[in-house]
C-alpha cells in the first residue's frame, strides 16, 4: 500500500495517485482533515523499541505494518480554533508534534520525513544549500547581490532513495553520487535539485518538495524503493 499524505488541491499527489494506480499498485490519499477529525494515535514504547498506529475517522488503520511507503506532502494543519489565538496554536504545535512522532516512527520509508520545524522534511535557504552542495563536492556559480546565478536554461535532477532521477541523461555518475548522499545527509530521501550546464556543472539550488509528475522513471523509483524495503523486512 502506497500513502501519500497532503491536501485535496496537492496535484502532484494527484498525478502520482493516477500513475501507479495505472500500475494495479494499491494507494491512497489521506488528507490532513481525516488526520484531525476523529482520528485515534497511539504510541508503544517497550523492550521491543518504539511503534505507533493511526487510527481515521472511517476505520482504517495506518501502523506498524501497512502502508509500504509515504509520500509526505504535508505543510500546515487546519486545526480548528480553540478559545483564544494563543490556544489555537498551542493546539497546532501539539499536532504537529503528534504527527511527526508518527511519521518517524513508521517502519517504512517515508518521502519526506518530518523535522522539529515542518511536517514535511527540513527548511533549509538556498545559502545553506550551496554551502551543503560545496561540502559535497558540488560546483557553485559565484554569489550575486540578489542570490540569482544567471542560468538560462537549468536542468533539474530528482533523488529518491538510492535513485538520482536525471532526465537528460547527462549528469556524470560523480554528480549522481554526490547529490545522493548529500539527499541522505539532509534527511530528506525525496530531493529536487537545479544546476546549470553551461561549461562545468554548477548547483543553483535544491528543494524537497519538488514536483513529482516526472513520468514513469519516478514512478519506478519509487515501486523499487517499496519493494525494496519489503524484502529487508
Amino acid at each position: 500500500m502506497f500513502t501519500l499524505l497532503g491536501g485535496p488541491d496537492n496535484r502532484d499527489l494527484l498525478w502520482l495517485a493516477a500513475a501507479l494506480r495505472r500500475r494495479r499498485e494499491p494507494v491512497e490519499i489521506v488528507l490532513p482533515e481525516e488526520i484531525l477529525e476523529d482520528a485515534r494515535l497511539t504510541y508503544r514504547i517497550d523492550r521491543a523499541g518504539v511503534s505507533s498506529a493511526l487510527r481515521l475517522r472511517d476505520g482504517r488503520w495506518l501502523g506498524v505494518d501497512l502502508p509500504n511507503l509515504v509520500i509526505n506532502r504535508l505543510t500546515e494543519l487546519p486545526v480548528r480554533a480553540a478559545g483564544s489565538g494563543i490556544d489555537t496554536a498551542y493546539l497546532g504545535e501539539e499536532w504537529r508534534a503528534a504527527l511527526a512522532a508518527w511519521l518517524r516512527t513508521l517502519r517504512c520509508p517515508v518521502l519526506n520525513p518530518p523535522r522539529a520545524a515542518s511536517l514535511g522534511g527540513p527548511v533549509i535557504s538556498i545559502p545553506a544549500w550551496r554551502a551543503i552542495a560545496r561540502a559535497h563536492g558540488m560546483a557553485c556559480h559565484p554569489w550575486a547581490n540578489d542570490g540569482m546565478t544567471g542560468a538560462v536554461d537549468p536542468i533539474d535532477i530528482l533523488v529518491v532513495g538510492d535513485a538520482c532521477l536525471d532526465a537528460s541523461h547527462t549528469a556524470s555518475p560523480a554528480l549522481r553520487a554526490q547529490l545522493c548522499q548529500m539527499s541522505r545527509f539532509v534527511g530528506a530521501p525525496l530531493l529536487g535539485a537545479s544546476f546549470d550546464r553551461d561549461g562545468e556543472w554548477a548547483f543553483i539550488g535544491a528543494t524537497v518538495s519538488p514536483p513529482l509528475e516526472e513520468g514513469q522513471a519516478l514512478v519506478d523509483a519509487i515501486v523499487q524503493l517499496s519493494k525494496e524495503r519489503q524484502k529487508g523486512s
